[in-house]
């Protein structure tokens, strides 16, 4: 069955997606405090009220004390990231969630056209538009970001210095 659009054209009902979205979303709120508490104080984004305000002013803090500021902008970073990297995070930074990943990202989703031709299969990245989306790309590059801090600090070893995402 199809539905009216916004923009006036037609889309599919898709129910099995709407209950989907619903129980992501409560799984989201259980666990995004649990695991925003693990990725800080490398992340701000998940758990965190506040978290882009905390993050502007450890920035500005940073410019103001002429302290260096490292800036990862990972352009399209959702689509790109590994899987596997994500699995791996979750098994040591909250492995109750392993099971829900492997359901919704253990194997190759189809991807299709608004006309219902299946383009192809999508085998890595998380779902846009998942309510988990955020969650499982910020634990998927905390291992990057301790990797960048480890290095940071080799670097420049007594003086103070801030990673943050």
């Amino acid at each position: 069955q199809m539905i009216p659009k916004r923009d006036g054209d037609m889309g599919p009902l898709n129910i099995g997606s709407a209950i989907y979205r619903l129980v992501s979303r409560l799984i989201a709120i259980r666990f995004t405090k649990l695991v925003g508490e693990k990725l800080a104080p490398l992340q701000f984004c998940i758990g965190v009220p506040g978290g882009v305000e905390i993050n502007a002013a450890i920035t500005e803090t940073c410019y103001y004390n002429n302290l260096d500021v490292v800036s990862v902008d990972l352009k399209n970073g959702c689509n790109l990231i590994p899987r596997s990297l994500v699995y791996k995070q979750l098994k040591s930074l909250c492995p109750v969630l392993l099971p829900y990943f492997v359901q919704t990202h253990g194997k190759p989703s189809n991807a299709y056209c608004l006309n219902g031709f299946k383009i192809g299969t999508v085998e890595q990245g998380v779902r846009q538009g998942d309510p988990m989306a955020s969650l499982f790309f910020s634990v998927g590059i905390q291992g990057v970001l301790q990797l960048i801090q480890q290095k940071v600090r080799n670097v420049v070893k007594d003086q103070p210095s801030a990673t943050i995402a």
